[in-house]
């Protein structure tokens, strides 16, 4: 058995073809989107926003305290003309400008402008909510005032649990959804070479008086390991040489790496074991199920993502790069173990189902004459 391991280990490390795919292209598709895409971070849209306040003769002095109260914990406000706002929001330094009579003005349509849009949406409705009350049940508004005082005491700020908010993350997540499923390239070279119609060493190695069974194991044992191994070599130089936080735990990551990389052998497994087509289809087979796999999952357009998840719901929890990729938002931004459990056991069962297709087209198989 550890023979046979050995020289599988030698053989595929020196299938240069397969191991670029699963392990260089990876590589260099990464260090592209780190040098496209820059940090991204959005942590900046949880700092302050740099608005501006205009005061008028006609303004709401209510509103005024209101935003005064905000100044230096979610915005950072400078009470200036409406020229110089104009100007500075034209030149980028400003996010919005309040103006004291209830208006706002943004320079464009972007996380922070919702947010200074919902922060006056809601002075507004709780002020409309007061109002009300104190026309038509005036004995009621001390305990009103007094309930939206105790407002923030109700309130928790917590986190959504991993660190990091870059959204850049998102393409580096399918990108790693795509190195696991280029395993297929391994599987599928495995499958060629042992296969005694295909290969000539395959047919050495079905006169051999090793058991079938243990042939199988041994190279799809070695196969694994080695996919295993390129994805992680995929995950810590995204992590410690593009310097991309994250921000989960390195082991979680690694037990995805590892469920990823049996789904990706895997497939290539079953697709090798299709003996009435050439390799070059069969390769073909394989690089569009993947790659279309990855586009679903955001590889290309987070839109894609997101259009897919409202077109077709269920088309996520079946895609395996998908799965793997929910898998990371889980545990680096979402922190739901129990999401990110149900798509560890997902990836489980999919290989489970492939390896048993893999077993079902091969278990028979008898040649007449080699």
């Amino acid at each position: 058995m550890l023979h046979l391991m050995k020289y599988r280990l030698k053989q595929t490390m020196r299938e240069k073809s397969s191991m670029f795919w699963a392990l260089c292209f990876p590589l260099i598709l990464a260090t592209l989107f780190r040098f496209t895409l820059g940090d991204g971070s959005f942590d900046e849209a949880f700092q302050e926003i740099p608005v501006a306040l205009v005061v008028t003769s006609e303004g709401d002095e209510s509103f005024r305290k209101f935003l005064d109260a905000m100044d230096g914990d979610m915005l950072k406000i400078k009470e200036m003309s409406e020229e110089k706002a104009l100007e500075q929001l034209a030149a980028g330094k400003l996010e919005g400008i309040y103006y004291d009579t209830k208006e706002l003005a943004v320079s464009s349509n972007s996380i922070r402008s919702s947010i200074l849009d919902s922060i006056l949406d809601t002075y507004v409705k709780n002020e409309a909510m007061v109002l009300d009350i104190a026309s038509e049940h005036p004995e009621r508004l001390p305990e009103v005032m007094e309930a939206m005082r105790g407002f923030a005491s109700t309130t928790e700020e917590v986190s959504a649990g991993g660190r990091s908010l870059d959204t850049g993350l998102s393409f580096f997540f399918a990108l790693m959804a795509m190195a696991c499923l280029y395993g297929c390239f391994p599987g599928l070279q495995v499958m060629q070479e042992t296969r005694a119609n295909l290969a000539a060493l395959g047919a050495r190695q079905c006169i051999s008086p090793t058991h079938k069974l243990k042939r199988i194991l041994a190279v799809s044992t070695v196969t694994y390991a080695i996919q295993f191994v390129n994805t992680a070599i995929a995950l810590f130089y995204i992590r410690f040489v593009l310097k991309m936080d994250f921000g989960g735990n390195m082991a979680g990551m690694l037990l995805i790496c590892l469920m990823g990389s049996l789904i990706g052998v895997s497939m290539g497994i079953v697709v090798g074991c299709i003996s009435k087509i050439g390799e070059g289809v069969k390769v073909g087979i394989v690089l569009a199920i993947s790659m279309i796999s990855c586009g679903l999952a955001g590889l290309f357009s987070a839109d894609i993502k997101v259009l897919a998840e409202e077109a077709v719901p269920w088309l996520g929890r079946v895609n395996p790069a998908s799965v793997i990729a929910d898998a990371f938002y889980c545990l680096n931004v979402y922190n739901d173990k129990v999401r990110y459990t149900k798509c560890l056991i997902t990836l489980a069962a999919m290989s489970m189902v492939l390896v048993l297709a893999g077993f079902l087209f091969t278990r028979r198989e008898r040649y007449d004459s080699i």
